[in-house]
C-alpha cells in the first residue's frame, strides 16, 4: 500500500488501522475470501466475519475475545460457524494448542445467553 493510501486510510478513521500482509497458508485462504471494501476511497481487502472470529480467537486476547462475543450476537444465524471450526481444527493441528475449539464454544454459549438477554460475559 502506498503512503497516500495509508493517509488516507488513518485520516478516514481517525486512527491506525491493523494491516496484515498475507504470506503462505491459511493467510492465503483467508485473503482468497476477503471481500473488497471501500475505506476512505481506498480498497482494502476485509476478511470473512468467520475468518476473523477464527484469527481472534487464536490471539485469545480478553479484548479478542470479547469482540468475538459481541460479533457473534451481532452476525447471529448469519455466519457459516462450521467453516470457522474447520479453521480453528486446522490452527489446533498446526500449533498443537487443543484449547481453540472449546474457546470458541465458551464464546457461542455467552454469544446466546446474551441474545438471550443474559448477561455479558466470555
Amino acid at each position: 500500500m502506498s503512503r497516500p493510501a495509508a493517509a488516507r486510510l488513518l485520516a478516514a478513521f481517525g486512527r491506525a488501522m491493523r494491516l496484515v500482509i498475507a504470506g503462505a497458508g491459511l493467510e492465503e485462504e483467508f485473503l482468497a475470501r476477503a471481500r473488497p471494501v471501500d475505506v476512505g476511497g481506498v480498497e482494502v481487502p476485509m476478511i470473512s466475519v468467520e475468518d476473523l472470529i477464527a484469527v481472534k480467537v487464536l490471539a485469545g486476547r480478553r479484548k479478542d475475545l470479547e469482540d468475538v462475543r459481541g460479533v457473534l450476537v451481532e452476525q447471529r444465524g448469519r455466519m457459516d460457524l462450521a467453516r470457522t471450526r474447520d479453521v480453528l481444527s486446522a490452527l489446533e493441528a498446526a500449533t498443537g494448542e487443543r484449547k481453540l475449539l472449546p474457546r470458541l464454544d465458551r464464546l457461542l454459549r455467552a454469544a446466546e445467553r446474551e441474545a438471550a438477554g443474559g448477561v455479558k460475559g466470555t
